[in-house]
């Protein structure tokens, strides 16, 4: 299993080419020995069980953005493949597609639009792309601020459920 870090929306994505003026995007990209998990199962196995430096600094996130108008996350049960397919995510982001290929989860509020992509670019390869477009000035400073958590959250999300994955092969 790899794990690379690439700067763009694969053009397959149905994120590409979403990206406003005052937006935000990147992708990580990486290969599973199993090569015939789908996208929405990939996706629970990132976002189904974080690691809990990242729960922890999501729930600090929520304390301190709920009062400024962001979304924010409750914590709830666990997310499962069958949760995507019904499109009840019961958290803060909802099912905007899913597919064989992809899956995009995205949330809304008056600041920002984010989107996670899971795109299944090959047998056992994968991409997970973030897009965020801002709608106020309060949204470009906050995504101007968490950039650079958000690089290692999401890296940190993707090793631990490779790490995960890898330990049951």
């Amino acid at each position: 299993m790899s794990c690379i870090v690439s700067g763009d929306i694969p053009s397959k994505s149905r994120l590409f080419g979403r990206q406003e003026k005052h937006g935000f995007s990147d992708s990580l990209s990486f290969t599973l020995t199993d090569q015939d998990r789908s996208p929405a199962e990939v996706y629970v196995d990132i976002f189904g069980r974080l690691p809990q430096f990242v729960e922890t600094l999501m729930a600090l996130r929520n304390r301190l953005v709920k009062p400024l108008g962001f979304a924010v996350s409750p914590r709830l049960e666990a997310l499962t493949v069958e949760m995507l397919e019904q499109q009840c995510t019961n958290g803060l982001h909802r099912v905007e597609w899913l597919s064989e290929e992809e899956v995009i989860c995205t949330s809304e509020d008056k600041h920002m639009q984010v989107s996670l992509s899971l795109l299944k670019t090959d047998a056992g390869r994968f991409t997970l792309s973030t897009l965020v477009n801002t709608n106020s000035l309060v949204g470009r400073v906050y995504l101007m601020a968490i950039i650079p958590f958000h690089k290692v959250i999401a890296l940190a999300s993707v090793r631990g459920a490779l790490s995960r994955l890898e330990s049951i092969d």
